[in-house]
Parts: C-alpha cells; structure tokens; sequence
C-alpha cells in the first residue's frame, strides 16, 4: 500500500473520506456495543492493520526514524484522537445520529481559531463565510432534530450533546497537530503511528475499565470490524493524506458533508427519515463547504496531491 497517486486531487481525496466516514455513526448503532469497545475495535484495528502494512513496506516499524519532536507531535494526536473517539462514540448512546455528528463536526470553527494560533494559517474572508454558512446549516439541522423529537427524545439528550462538542475540540486538536506533522511524514506512516497510539490508548482505557472486547454475537464483531475498516482505515485516511495539501480549516470544513451522507444512511439503515428542516440544512451546509473551499482556492492553499 503506497501514498495516494500523483495524480490524486486533495478535493477528490476529501469527498472519499467524507462518503467513508459517514458509515461511522450507523455501524456504531448496528453494532450496539459500548462506547469504549467501538473506540477500541476502530483504532487499535486500523492501526495494527497500517503498522503492519508500513513495516512491510519500508523493513521497518513506523516510529523508527522519526526524530524527537515528531514522536511528541505523534503521541499529541494520538492522544487527541482516542479522546475524540471515546466522547464522540459515547454520544451516541444519549443523542440521535444527526445531533452527535453534526456537532461533533463543529470542529471547523475551533481549527480555523487553532490555525491562526498555531500553524500561523489564517482562514481567507471567504473562508470564514464559508464556516459560519456551513455551521448555520449544522444549527438549522439540530434544531429540527429537537423539534420532531418532541416528548420522546432523550432525556439525555443533552449530554449526548456536550459529549459530541467535546469530541468536537479532540478532533480539532488532532488535524491541527496532523498538519504540522504531515508536512515532515508521509501519510502511511503518520497514520500508522498516529492510529497506533490511539489504539493503545484506547485499549488501556478498555482495560482499566473491564470492558468487554470480544464477547459479543457474531454480527456484532462484523460491524465492528467494518468499522475500522471503512470510516477509519479510508475515511479519516483520506483526511489525513489531504491535510497535507490544504488546510487543516478546509479538511475539517469538508468534513461538514459527513452529517449528509450519516443523515441519508440512517435514513435507509435505521428508518431515521429526514425532515425537512434536516434536507434544508444539509443544503446550506453543502453551500457552506463550497464556499470555503473557493476561499481556500483562491488564497493559494491547496496544493497538488503529489507525495
């Protein structure tokens, strides 16, 4: 397995990533197994299947020559991924899909402040437009979704909430370290490392907490497996790969698609139709994206997909 090709877009390798990682949210229903033991089966799966895959590519374990600033860098997003992860997953058990994943996607308004601070990368006009487009579409599609709950949704739906915003700043914290440090590895080992980390993270939290990894029916393992494999091992590997041709703002805006593409699977999956306010939103967030990603463009920030 090698880099993405030459001729790859960064745009197109965003779009792939956004369709992989819309799958997350309902396999994580399908599957029905603790939060913890999703986070474990996603990174410490993807993560032993990318270790494997570098090592037998280059000879030789992924963290080998990276120098001493990297690994820091590395164990950083690591650790802010599993964190990401772990409260992001456990949302879903007190929040509906659409809720969880569109404010877990908030993160594009705290990597746009984040890169300004620490990459020195401030967002275009227009990509700041975009944003806030974008996550008034986001606002539009919660709000429907508490409304047609009505009496019967969640009592904790709330802390479903908090638990998604707080993934939220974990997942921005994670494309703005991915970004410094991509510009120094290349992707195959960065997710390697990265996922690794956040595998033994989250499998010593699965371990100090007993939580059960393996005794679940057959079916359950599936989906837990898919789970690494299609939003991870692809989705958030095309992010990965992506960020280091263009913005860690503009991977995380493009991200803003993921609510649609969740919104139309538990649609289909678990009869969780969309209403008109959701199909309304959606629309705006979509305008949003283009919007920052015209912003991006036009300030010379995404560079050709050449590894």
């Amino acid at each position: 397995m090698g880099e993405p090709g030459s001729q790859t877009s960064p745009l197109a390798g965003l779009a792939l990533g956004v369709v992989a990682a819309s799958t997350a949210a309902v396999l994580i229903r399908l599957a029905a197994a603790p939060a913890l033991t999703a986070t474990a089966w996603r990174l410490a799966g993807s993560g032993l299947f990318y270790i494997l895959a570098f090592a037998a590519l280059k000879r030789r374990w992924p963290w080998h020559g990276m120098a001493r600033p990297e690994l820091l860098l590395a164990g950083g997003a690591a650790t802010a991924l599993a964190f990401h992860f772990i409260t992001w997953i456990a949302s879903l058990d007190h929040t509906s899909v659409v809720s969880s994943v569109v404010l877990v996607w908030t993160a594009p308004i705290w990597v746009a402040l984040g890169s300004r601070a620490f990459l020195k990368e401030a967002p275009a006009r227009l990509t700041w437009i975009g944003i806030f487009v974008a996550l008034a579409g986001v606002v539009c599609i919660t709000l429907f979704d508490r409304s047609a709950a009505g009496a019967s949704a969640n009592p904790h739906s709330l802390l479903g909430d908090a638990l998604a915003l707080i993934g939220a700043v974990g997942m921005a914290a994670y494309f703005l370290i991915g970004r410094r440090l991509r510009q120094r590895i290349g992707t195959v080992q960065y997710v390697a490392a990265v996922y690794g980390g956040a595998g033994l993270i989250s499998m010593a939290v699965v371990g100090a907490t007993a939580t059960p990894l393996l005794a679940f029916e057959p079916l359950t393992l599936v989906y837990l497996g898919l789970l690494a494999l299609v939003p991870q091992i692809v989705g958030h590997t095309m992010f990965n790969w992506a960020v280091r041709y263009v913005t860690a703002t503009l991977a995380t805006v493009a991200g803003l698609m993921t609510p649609i593409g969740a919104t139309i699977l538990a649609w289909i999956v678990l009869r969780e139709a969309p209403g008109v306010g959701q199909v309304a939103g959606s629309l705006v967030v979509f305008t949003g994206v283009l919007l920052a990603g015209r912003g991006e463009r036009s300030a010379g920030r995404i560079a050709a997909g050449e590894e």
